[in-house]
């Protein structure tokens, strides 16, 4: 079985690196068709919240904002968060 030697400070420096034009490269995060079935996979009651591990420049959590439950985000790099907006 072949394993992936990953550091930390690498997927930093990947995602440092793609953080100026992550947003034009996932615009999956924002195909309506796409959310939906995240909505409703999710499904979440009463008073669920949601985390959203590797959060990049916040697209999800800003695309469901409006949708119910309150959406926590870690990230692994300053520089995903500096390009988010809102």
């Amino acid at each position: 079985m072949k394993t992936l030697d990953i550091s930390r400070d690498h997927v930093q420096e990947h995602f440092t690196a793609r953080a100026a034009t992550y947003d034009r490269s996932s615009f999956w995060c924002t195909d309506d068709v796409i959310l939906e079935q995240i909505r409703a996979f999710l499904a979440p009651s009463g008073d669920a919240r949601l985390l959203d591990v590797a959060v990049g420049t916040g697209l999800v959590p800003r695309a469901l904002r409006h949708w119910g439950p309150p959406i926590t985000g870690l990230r692994t790099t300053t520089a995903m968060v500096d390009d988010a907006s809102d």
